[in-house]
């Protein structure tokens, strides 16, 4: 039966129930600021309690059908955590949805040929942010216009995830790490500097890029797949980060999240899952009845699904047909569908999944989103080091990785920004035999000839 179809005719009962088709739309990471409203039919019988969980590992490879129960016979019970501190909700509503946007422009423009893609936006956002307070000019304007946030609404946005990993509830992990690299003798101006460091709580690290590029590049690699743990583990491949770098900015994000109420590793089965315009797999499948939020979007069926704590969640986005049917999906209607969640008494079916994105290029989504003057010898980031035109954006790019099992989520991202110097003239050393030629330049005639096998002889 369709799903649309019947949801809409169990609206009117006590309770309803959704059993989810053998495929789904994409998936969205997003705090979850404010919950979704109770059912205005009275509240259906409390579901039999679900087993606690083991404790929280890596998801399981998708590819293994069967799974062994879990043995909860040593679990050990974790309190209630505490609440989500109030000052999480305060965030701008206009930040979020701006950050929204450029987070589902993201999904759209990159690496469009994937069946499955993961991102983290917000740390593309912030690593992207990072380059603004030494961005000056017309520069400034085409990446603030782009990323539609200014410095004041990126540090909102980052005390709010900074919050948020001091508190992600029991057995959850949230992480965050911003890192600035500059060359050993690049005079950065102080400012900058501090902002990023104070600011944007960016460790800070003197490398030789000059000197040995490919050892500055293995350091970057390895600070980003320690704060990622090891899900991003080669962001920058090698040949990636030219010789002239002179300053790398990293934003990473990881979590570990327990569903507030996790799947029964016993009812896992395998079912087939309908791909667009290929034929069906079979994949596992995760089975749970409980109380989750539902709601429409257009023609799409919305469920959130909690993890602990309260204070993050998932939102599972299921069009009628292929997920590429919600390209022009746009962040305000997003949070218009996900206000009006009403929580329902559901039989949900999952397919545990998992996506990795191990590196790509930002740069044409950037210049597509309009920020070229960056990328060019025309660039100022002088509010970095040295004068307009000095220094130019050489890289960006973003990894990210995602695992879902019947205990919660895996999931790490991270974004690196290369700053270069102007591309260096081509270095030519006359230091061997070479003939030479005396030509008029117009006409191109030649009036001498000649070939130099020893500079030192004067004679032939």
């Amino acid at each position: 039966m369709n799903v649309t179809s019947r949801l809409e005719r169990t609206r009117p009962r006590r309770s309803s129930s959704l059993v989810a088709p053998r495929w789904l739309g994409f998936m969205l990471l997003a705090c979850a600021c404010g919950g979704p409203r109770e059912s205005s039919a009275p509240a259906a019988p409390t579901p039999e309690p679900t087993k606690p969980a083991a404790e929280f590992h890596a998801p399981v490879d998708a590819r293994a059908a069967e799974v062994a129960p879990v043995d909860a016979s040593a679990v050990e019970v974790t309190p209630t955590a505490t609440p989500v501190p109030a000052e999480l909700g305060a965030l701008e509503p206009a930040t979020v949805e701006r950050a929204n946007d450029f987070a589902l422009k993201m999904l759209w423009e990159l690496e469009p040929q994937r069946d499955n893609l993961v991102l983290a936006p917000l740390t593309a956002l912030v690593a992207l942010e990072m380059l603004l307070p030494g961005a000056r000019g017309k520069s400034a304007e085409q990446l603030r216009k782009a990323l539609q946030i200014d410095t004041t609404q990126a540090l909102a946005l980052i005390q709010t995830l900074r919050a948020l990993t001091e508190q992600p509830g029991p057995r959850n992990e949230l992480s965050l790490a911003h890192g600035l690299y500059a060359q050993k003798d690049l005079a950065i101006q102080p400012d900058y500097q501090t902002s990023l460091t104070s600011d944007f709580h960016a460790s800070f690290a003197s490398l030789d890029f000059q000197q040995d590029v490919d050892a500055a590049r293995t350091r970057i690699n390895g600070d980003v797949s320690t704060a990622t743990r090891g899900k991003v583990a080669e962001l920058l491949p090698v040949g990636t980060l030219p010789d002239n770098t002179v300053l790398v900015l990293t934003s990473a994000l990881a979590m570990l999240g327990q569903w507030k109420e996790p799947f029964e590793v016993a009812r896992t089965k395998t079912g087939s899952f309908t791909r667009a315009k290929k034929p069906a797999v079979e994949v596992p499948f995760m089975h749970r009845t409980g109380h989750y939020a539902l709601g429409k979007l257009g023609a799409a069926t919305l469920v959130e699904l909690p993890y602990q704590g309260g204070g993050l969640s998932m939102l599972i986005v299921l069009p009628k047909a292929d997920a590429r049917s919600l390209t022009k999906l746009s962040a305000t209607a997003l949070r218009d569908a996900t206000d009006s969640l009403v929580v329902h008494n559901v039989d949900l079916s999952l397919p545990r999944f998992r996506a990795k994105l191990p590196s790509a290029s930002l740069v044409p989504m950037l210049q597509k989103l309009g920020v070229r003057l960056l990328f060019g010898d025309s660039a100022d980031l002088s509010g970095i080091a040295g004068a307009p035109g000095q220094l130019k954006v050489g890289v960006v790019r973003h990894g990210a990785f995602v695992a879902v099992d019947e205990h919660g989520t895996e999931a790490a991202g991270a974004t690196v920004v290369g700053v270069s110097n102007r591309s260096r003239p081509p270095s030519v050393d006359v230091d061997h035999p070479f003939v030479f030629v005396i030509r008029a330049r117009e006409s191109g005639l030649i009036l001498f000839v000649g070939r130099i096998g020893d500079p030192s002889r004067a004679d032939g």
